[in-house]
């Protein structure tokens, strides 16, 4: 996930809502009869902080939802990105910031260039930019760092196709949050 702008006074993080999940299944434990769910947040500087959900959406649970999730952190101070003002266009140059296959060396995170090839449907656009199982909640943005998307899945096939969520729906979601 990252850091992004919703209001001066918060510390916000954007990731994927997968990410967020807070089920169990009985499967993966037995029996359970009690269980609890804590987030937290390992910043750039390698430090861990608590983190509660504001708002999750996760398409595993409703195809038609986005999978996006917003998270609330009380004393975290970092710089935080901004939602571009406007989508893009078909073939422009993007960025990715994700820690693939959970790769992350702090203070660097991972970048990588790619292209934005597009929208799937209302919530889904195709990037193609290194991705793999890790890089879900990354960000996607310009090449001037404004944020255009959320990475939530990627080719088996290919790591070079990545699913994202759409800029509208991406935009929709801060909005909501900002309401909050």
């Amino acid at each position: 996930g990252f850091s992004i702008y919703v209001h001066k006074k918060y510390n916000t993080i954007m990731t994927a809502g997968h990410v967020c999940d807070r089920s169990i299944t009985i499967d993966e434990f037995g029996h359970v009869s009690k269980y609890s769910v804590n987030f937290k947040v390992l910043n750039y500087e390698n430090k861990v902080f608590e983190a509660v959900p504001i708002i999750v959406y996760d398409k595993s649970k409703n195809i038609n939802d986005p999978d996006l999730c917003m998270l609330y952190i009380k004393d975290m101070k970092i710089p935080k990105l901004k939602l571009s003002l406007k989508p893009p266009k078909i073939g422009q140059k993007i960025v990715s910031m994700s820690s693939p296959g959970g790769i992350y060396h702090p203070p660097v995170v991972p970048l990588f260039q790619g292209l934005y090839s597009g929208p799937i449907n209302n919530n889904t656009a195709l990037a193609t930019v290194s991705s793999s199982p890790g890089s879900s909640g990354g960000a996607i943005m310009t090449q001037g760092h404004k944020v255009i998307g959320v990475i939530y899945a990627v080719s088996i096939h290919n790591n070079a196709i990545t699913l994202i969520n759409d800029y509208d729906v991406t935009k929709k979601f801060v909005d909501e949050v900002r309401e909050i």
